[in-house]
């Protein structure tokens, strides 16, 4: 896939899973790409591909950040660890009267979650 197409996917949500989907393919796509960059060849092509990004890049952020955080991406090549929220389980499709369709979410059951992946 191109540039354009593989957004296209990664954002697209109108089909039956709906935004869990999109979220599913987001994360199909960040692993697959911290997965092409352990190739060593991935590497040499680096510093054209920084400056390519770099002209596309609009952020406040400074670039002592930016820069001093390079070595917080490179671990992410190894893997990136993540939790969907809503975990599987602890939600359930209602109606409302003034919303339409919702999720009713086990808020608790979520809270663990999160406090479980992030170690506390």
């Amino acid at each position: 896939m191109n540039g354009h197409t593989l957004l296209n996917y990664a954002r697209f949500r109108m089909d039956e899973e709906g935004d869990f989907g999109r979220v599913r393919r987001q994360q199909q796509v960040m692993q697959t790409v911290f997965g092409q960059l352990k190739n060593p060849l991935v590497l040499l092509r680096g510093p054209y591909a920084a400056g390519k990004i770099w002209g596309y890049l609009s952020t406040d952020m400074p670039n002592t950040f930016l820069v001093g955080n390079l070595f917080n991406f490179a671990k992410a090549i190894g893997g990136i660890e993540r939790l969907t929220l809503p975990v599987d389980g602890s939600w359930t499709y209602i109606d409302t009267a003034n919303a339409g369709s919702a999720l009713a979410v086990d808020t608790n059951q979520n809270a663990q979650a999160a406090q479980e992946f992030l170690g506390e």
